[in-house]
């Protein structure tokens, strides 16, 4: 088993020790190259990008063989086959660039040709981060060959119809885009979630072109958990307000009662030494039938109850202050709120 560990573990090196000599004859072939060894250079360099090369060669490596093979070839004046490497270049990395500390002035005018020539759209890679929106910001930084019209969209990789337009205007070379999480049409968050950031990109230079390049990151949020509110006040929750309809109705029955009650006593109850009994039934039966009616129309006019209303009005009170405090204590965790960024694929 160990023999088998040891095998595994020398070929998973091999990639990087192959990517590591084609380092090493990029080092030494610009090395040429400054020395003005130009053949021998050009050799080197040539042996990188090669078909048939030893070494395993990385995307950036083959655009940096390119590149000074362009140069080689400007420096002896061949501006066509210089042309052809520096566009070589350019189509594998549109954010390539010739220093001048380290290239001739020919050299640099060629490769300016070289870009009008070809018209390619560059995503630098993006960095991973965590921003504060209110403060901080990461930098998107594309790039076009030469002049051009540029969108930068956010896109959704679950729902493609979820767009947000971080950038649209014209673009040469080089250009920062800053990004803080945020939506720049309205300031809200971007949800988490994968997104491709799409570059699209229109020639407008030379004969209409377009190109397009993408990178795949993932958008999370780093925020304290937030608050429920409470509920609203259910029919558990609170007194009843209004009197049921049957109360009217009872206290016309119970005056309607007492006037019986007190003509039936009177005819019970008879004669005696008593002047006016007769006439003083009547009077408690009529008081009793319109005390019953009086009561009976006011409680189907006003069938509140005040102390109820007023202890809901209170509990409803103490429930929104409560509700309130955790709304606010929310915004403070969602304007706290990080943004992490991080690249996926890359």
């Amino acid at each position: 088993m160990s023999r088998l560990l040891f095998v595994a573990v020398m070929l998973a090196a091999v990639p990087g020790r192959l990517f590591a000599q084609a380092d090493e004859q990029l080092r030494q072939a610009i090395r040429r190259y400054e020395n003005l060894d130009i053949d021998r250079a050009r050799t080197m360099f040539e042996q990188v990008i090669s078909p048939s090369s030893p070494f395993q060669v990385t995307e950036a490596q083959r655009v940096t063989a390119y590149k000074y093979l362009g140069a080689t070839y400007a420096t002896l004046g061949k501006a066509d086959s210089a042309k052809m490497f520096f566009k070589a270049a350019l189509s594998r990395d549109p954010l390539v660039d010739l220093d001048p500390r380290a290239f001739g002035e020919q050299e640099r005018q060629t490769f300016q040709q070289a870009r009008l020539e070809v018209f390619r759209v560059g995503l630098r890679p993006i960095p991973r981060d965590t921003i504060d929106p209110r403060s901080g910001h990461v930098n998107i930084t594309v790039a076009t060959t030469h002049g051009g019209h540029v969108r930068v969209e956010l896109r959704s990789a679950d729902d493609e119809t979820q767009r947000v337009t971080l950038f649209d205007g014209a673009v040469e070379g080089p250009r920062d885009i800053s990004f803080n999480g945020l939506n720049p049409r309205d300031g809200s968050f971007i949800p988490p979630g994968a997104y491709d950031v799409v570059v699209l990109g229109e020639d407008t230079v030379r004969a209409s072109a377009i190109d397009s390049t993408s990178a795949l990151i993932e958008i999370g949020w780093d925020r304290a958990p937030l608050a429920d509110t409470i509920a609203s006040l259910g029919a558990n929750d609170t007194l009843p307000t209004r009197l049921p309809s049957s109360t009217a109705t009872r206290e016309l029955v119970l005056g309607v009662g007492l006037a019986a009650t007190a003509i039936l006593a009177s005819k019970v109850i008879g004669q005696s030494d008593l002047e006016g009994r007769g006439a003083l039934s009547a009077a408690v039966a009529g008081a009793g039938v319109m005390g019953g009616i009086y009561a009976y129309l006011h409680r189907r006019n006003h069938p509140e109850i005040p102390a109820n209303v007023a202890e809901n009005a209170a509990r409803q009170q103490r429930r929104a202050a409560v509700n309130g405090r955790i709304m606010a204590e929310n915004t403070t965790r969602i304007q706290a709120t990080k943004v992490i960024i991080r690249p996926l694929g890359q």
